[in-house]
């Protein structure tokens, strides 16, 4: 790590401990790293680097729908639910019994 960083890592880090994002375990043979990448503001954001995991996992042969393709299907509903694609990931909340 580089050192000029690490009081911005270790704030991030801390940021995503206390909202329950990552979490420390012991002996985890499925342990990502987590990997600083420079946003386009000059911020850090932490990835999490799931390259491992990715490779172990079995590949869904069925991809994401088309978005035009998912508006149809919605079209004269009362309700619509969408994900906040500004926040990312961090958003999605999930139980602790699922981690």
């Amino acid at each position: 790590m580089n050192p000029a960083l690490e009081a911005t890592i270790r704030n991030e880090i801390n940021k995503l401990l206390v909202a329950h994002i990552i979490f420390p375990v012991k002996y985890s043979e499925w342990v990502a790293n987590l990997v600083h990448v420079r946003k386009t503001n000059g911020d850090i954001r932490l990835c999490v680097d799931f390259y491992a995991l990715n490779k172990a996992s079995v590949k869904d042969n069925f991809p994401l729908p088309n978005m035009e393709l998912i508006l149809q299907q919605v079209v004269g509903s009362q309700m619509v639910s969408l994900f906040d694609k500004f926040s990312g990931y961090n958003q999605i909340k999930v139980k602790s019994l699922d981690r």
